[in-house]
């Protein structure tokens, strides 16, 4: 966890330093749908499942091509697993993992007014109060959980997709993305490894900021 705040504080740092330099950046926000599938130590795969992505987006460009991106999101990720015990009770493990990320994307940009661009980059996730819900189908009871512990950790991303201009100085996109989370799904003293991996479909928003324009 102390790695993964050094390295939280070190993009946070990073970013500000870049931005502070620039006269002109594009400020948004993004929302996404997403699609994550599971891998923990010692269970295997989970089932995949439905959630959710809200974020900024701050973003600069280094040249006509080439931008730095970057923004804070809460992200909602949801696995499921079953199992049948050994007098064929069947159980149905369904996991909620909440994440604050920070991601620092490059983006190369095709030219023309619709222009086609790829991200890639890395993002920091900080985990946190994960939902754990079991149900024993044998008889409907269920039992909840919360992790006690917050667990950081370091994910690549990709993304494609398309963006156009509306209007003056506001712009649209949308993203096919794809990300690996590397993380804890339990944060007490039984903590069992996982890696999350991803694929969102991202709209954001934006508008170009000059720095001294009224």
């Amino acid at each position: 966890m102390k790695n993964g705040i050094t390295l939280l504080i070190i993009v946070c740092s990073f970013s500000i330093q870049l931005f502070s330099q620039k006269k002109e950046f594009r400020l948004g926000m993004s929302a996404a749908v997403n699609y994550s599938n599971a891998y923990i130590n010692g269970f295997g795969d989970l089932n995949p499942g439905l959630g959710y992505l809200i974020s900024t987006d701050i973003s600069f460009s280094i040249n006509k091509n080439f931008f730095i991106q970057t923004g804070l999101g809460y992200e909602i990720n949801r696995f499921s697993l079953r199992y049948t015990d050994r007098i064929n009770n069947e159980y149905e493990h369904q996991y909620r993992l909440s994440n604050i990320n920070l991601p620092l994307m490059v983006r190369f940009t095709t030219n023309g007014k619709i222009r086609f661009f790829a991200n890639v980059g890395a993002q920091i996730q900080n985990a946190y109060k994960p939902k754990f819900t079991i149900t024993d189908n044998s008889n409907g009871e269920v039992t909840e959980s919360y992790s006690i512990l917050y667990k950081t950790g370091l994910g690549a991303i990709l993304g494609l997709g398309i963006s156009s201009p509306i209007g003056k100085n506001y712009f649209s996109k949308i993203e096919t993305r794809a990300y690996q989370q590397i993380n804890s799904l339990y944060g007490d003293k039984r903590s069992i490894a996982g890696r999350a991996y991803s694929v969102a479909i991202v709209l954001s928003f934006s508008r170009r900021i000059i720095k001294g324009e009224e």
